[in-house]
């Protein structure tokens, strides 16, 4: 008998007992991180859907839900309907579109969006629509694969390192990044979601591998390194003994889900995502220790031995000398923090020499920094809002009252998130509700004086989950609250630390250009 047979005993009680007392210590950052993934990959989709509930147009008018009926011929029968002279090309290609989506998008509501999208904004261009939705979903893998599955590896990390540094930071979900392994771990989680979708076609055995591959990305997140067959037998391996107890952990959580329900997802974001969330990081930590101590099959594996134990303080300033003496120059000093996972002593350093941003606001800025960043801040603000309509929504609308591609809002918010907010840099929590409260009073006070100004309201939040007179809502206070926190602790930093690398004179030519091409945007707006 292989020595990984024996039961592995874990208490769920305790499981769970442990994850509260974990959540607890730094409550905020693990609903933060949570809140993040909700938004950038999809993940906890059902807390997000109550406040971001909206109309589907600039006209805010409902699209008709019969538009198009349910099934995975729908619009393809309806285009037949309503073009019964077209040709046999014609056909094969809108038959074609209709097999994409239905393959690649799984939810009738986004289906339902992308095909108004193509009818809407395409017309009868069949060609055009068709490799636009062949780019699209392209483009929707390659997200999937290098950004979505790399950021629920570090969040994995970060509730790993939670368990035992209560400081563990919120910027552990781009970790992969942090240490430059991304292509393995990339090719590793697609695998897992190609599998788990064939195996889905079976059912009974979808769920069974749900399960068998549920450590898949934990041991990703503590061994980037290790080959794709590697990952899938030790996940295999731990979960043998596992996958039925597992199930009953996930039921232990449905009186919670039902709860959150009458709570319009509040529940799930402020308590109940953290907690799962928090709950798997234990339950992994738990079967890893179970297979390290008899020394079972793989467990060499986990090499990773300070997400169990702390180091002494002794380990930490012996640490400290041996890697700074043996670092290069572009790659961090060591730094030891209370509190916070010791990095430099993570058995895997970057491949590259490594150079990011500190996370850090405590820089100085010049006028010309100022207005770089009012301009990145406001074509950031602009590409975030018009991806996320088109997503939403299925089409393309003008964000804003200006014809160029910024919104000052979020301009002025980080300008004054920089100057405001500063002396609050090691409370972030303060600073993103502050940042909450400014961007909503910024939003309100512009829309109402655009409304007075020009007669027309060029937003409109009346449908979204909690809004104030249309003109703000709490989905876009809560895109408010992170964009100051990005603004303070990364845009702005980023800037600082590479102005070095660009010459001034590019600089401040590139800075003068913007700003005619927005004063001219903006007099010839107003002037209509």
């Amino acid at each position: 008998m292989r020595p990984n047979e024996e039961k592995v005993v874990w208490k769920r009680k305790e499981i769970k007992k442990n994850a509260r007392r974990e959540m607890k210590a730094n409550y905020w950052r693990c609903v933060a991180v949570c809140f993040l993934l909700a938004f950038l990959t999809g993940a906890y989709a059902s807390s997000t859907r109550m406040i971001a509930r909206q109309n589907v147009d600039g006209n805010n008018e409902e699209v008709r839900e019969d538009e198009y009926d349910a099934g995975p011929q729908s619009y393809f029968s309806r285009y037949e309907e309503s073009h019964p002279n077209a040709g046999k090309r014609e056909r094969a290609i809108v038959r074609t579109m209709d097999e994409i989506v239905t393959t690649f998008v799984s939810s009738s509501d986004t289906q339902l969006l992308i095909f108004n999208m193509l009818e809407d904004i395409l017309g009868n261009d069949m060609d055009l629509a068709f490799w636009l939705l062949v780019l699209s979903i392209l483009l929707k893998i390659f997200y999937d694969v290098f950004v979505a599955n790399i950021l629920k590896i570090g969040e994995k990390r970060f509730f790993m390192e939670n368990r035992l540094y209560e400081h563990s930071k919120i910027n552990k979900i781009i970790y992969m990044y942090k240490i430059n392994y991304v292509k393995r771990p990339a090719w590793v989680m697609f695998c897992k979601d190609v599998f788990q979708s064939l195996w889905n076609l079976t059912i009974i055995g979808g769920i069974i591998k749900h399960y068998e591959y549920a450590m898949i990305p934990y041991i990703t997140a503590e061994q980037p390194d290790l080959e794709r067959k590697e990952v899938f037998a030790l996940s295999k391996e731990m979960m043998k003994g596992n996958k039925w107890r597992m199930f009953l952990l996930d039921v232990s959580f449905a009186g919670w889900g039902i709860l959150g329900v009458f709570t319009f997802g509040a529940l799930q974001i402020l308590f109940l995502n953290p907690y799962r969330a928090q709950t798997y990081a234990e339950l992994y930590m738990a079967i890893r220790r179970a297979m390290i101590r008899p020394r079972a099959y793989g467990y060499k594996v986990f090499t990773d031995k300070y997400l169990d134990v702390v180091p002494s303080d002794d380990e930490l300033l012996i640490s400290k000398l041996v890697y700074d003496e043996d670092r290069s120059e572009r790659m961090k000093e060591a730094v030891i923090e209370n509190g916070k996972y010791p990095g430099f002593l993570y058995n895997i350093q970057p491949k590259y020499p490594e150079f990011i941003v500190s996370g850090k606001a405590n820089y100085s800025y010049s006028f010309l920094e100022y207005v770089e960043l009012f301009f990145s801040a406001s074509i950031a603000g602009w590409l975030v809002e018009l991806v996320t309509f088109l997503l939403q929504n299925g089409a393309i609308v003008k964000r804003g009252f200006l014809t160029g591609p910024w919104m000052p809002i979020y301009g002025f918010l980080a300008i004054s998130v920089v100057i405001l907010l500063r002396r609050w840099e090691d409370r972030p929590v303060r600073v993103f509700f502050s940042s909450f409260l400014l961007g909503s009073a910024f939003a309100y006070a512009i829309s109402w004086i655009l409304e007075y100004y020009t007669g027309e309201r060029y937003w409109d939040c009346s449908s979204y989950f909690l809004n104030i007179g249309g003109r703000i809502c709490l989905e876009n206070a809560l895109l408010y609250g992170l964009a100051g926190c990005v603004f303070l602790y990364y845009i702005a930093p980023f800037l600082e630390e590479h102005r070095k690398e660009e010459k001034q004179k590019y600089r401040s030519v590139l800075c003068i250009v913007l700003t005619i091409c927005f004063i001219i945007d903006a007099a010839i707006n107003l002037m209509k």
